[in-house]
């Protein structure tokens, strides 16, 4: 509950975080790198994910691990108690 308060991601004015993707490019390696706006608490970053895909006949796999920095977004609080770097974790398993 503590976490939802105005300190960190202030739920009352702001009840969701928006991610929406820009574009998808390979870079030099061949790695797929997700081009997004992240919105948290009405603040706007341009990020770059990089993302595995795995494909086969009949499924289609997406991981992705990344780091924002929440004092970006203004998600404060914590002091001593949590980092300013936060690692976020996507796994998603679809079915064709």
């Amino acid at each position: 509950k503590h976490i939802l308060k105005k300190a960190y991601f202030d739920v009352e004015n702001y009840n969701s975080i928006i991610l929406k993707s820009t574009k998808i490019e390979k870079d030099r390696k061949g790695n797929v790198i997700l081009f997004a706006d992240l919105k948290i608490k009405g603040v706007v970053k341009q990020i770059q994910i990089p993302i595995n895909v795995v494909e086969d006949e009949k499924s289609i796999q997406i991981t992705s691990t990344f780091t924002i920095n929440r004092k970006d977004f203004q998600v404060s609080g914590g002091g001593f108690v949590l980092s300013k770097l936060v690692q976020i974790k996507v796994e998603y398993l679809g079915t064709r």
